[in-house]
This record gives C-alpha cells, sequence and structure tokens, in this order.
C-alpha cells in the first residue's frame, strides 16, 4: 500500500541545514510542525498534491531551486514508483519546470540513508515563481 509519511525531524533539520546554511530551531520546529502530507485533491485527480512548506522563490538566473518536502513515500510493493510532475499551472502559468523532467523515486528509496527524504529540483522560464506554504 502506499503512503505518505514525514521524515524525522532530525533529518529534516540535518538536510535544511545542508540546502539553507544556518536556520534557527524555532524555525525547523514551525516548518517542520507545518508540514502537509501530499493528498488527492479530489476523488477524480491523477496524483497527489504536494505542498510548499516554506516561502519559496525560483527564479531565471540560471540557477536551480532545491525544494525539501520533508516526506518519504512508503511501500510494501517493491515493483512501485512514485514519480514527481509539476503541475499543468506551474509550467503554463508560471514557466516552472522540474530539472529532471520526471523524478522517478523506485520503491526501495524509502531506506536511503536520508530516510527516503523526497526533493524536487526546479528551475524556472520566466521571471520567478513564488511557492507560499501550503500551497
Amino acid at each position: 500500500m502506499l503512503r505518505f509519511e514525514k521524515i524525522p525531524y532530525k533529518q529534516f533539520c540535518e538536510d535544511m541545514i545542508k540546502i539553507y546554511g544556518s536556520l534557527t530551531e524555532e524555525f525547523l520546529k514551525h516548518t517542520y510542525d507545518s508540514i502537509k502530507l501530499p493528498r488527492r485533491a479530489t476523488a477524480w485527480s491523477a496524483g497527489y498534491d504536494f505542498y510548499a512548506i516554506m516561502d519559496e522563490t525560483i527564479c531565471t538566473d540560471g540557477l536551480s531551486t532545491i525544494i525539501p518536502t520533508g516526506i518519504k513515500f512508503c511501500t510494501d510493493d517493491p515493483t512501485d514508483v512514485l514519480l514527481i510532475l509539476p503541475r499543468a499551472g506551474l509550467g503554463f502559468k508560471k514557466g516552472a519546470y522540474l530539472e529532471n523532467t520526471v523524478g522517478v523515486i523506485d520503491a526501495d528509496y524509502q531506506f536511503a540513508k536520508n530516510y527516503g527524504h523526497i526533493m524536487i529540483k526546479m528551475g524556472c522560464r520566466l521571471d520567478s515563481v513564488h511557492l507560499v506554504p501550503g500551497e
């Protein structure tokens, strides 16, 4: 059965500091506590929506932005795979794209040293995209 879980708090803190540098314990705790697990927006949705965990701006300065989710995907079926695809509106309306086109997460990634922390690497073709927590 496919399910999503938060990664352990300690791993979340390590990954966030690795990406963003020094962060306060208060900020890390608040951000971790506000993580929303991915879910389908409607019964007919093709996939699960991931939500931003903090304000993040993706610019067209030629640099990619790594977006930590605080989420891991778990399954009991070794043939399961999770595909990370951008929402159509991010590409059409805002010019955002995934750096690797499609993120492929194998079932065994849940056992990785980083506890299977899903991170999304994005770029933008237009001026910029601003992600807001919960969206």
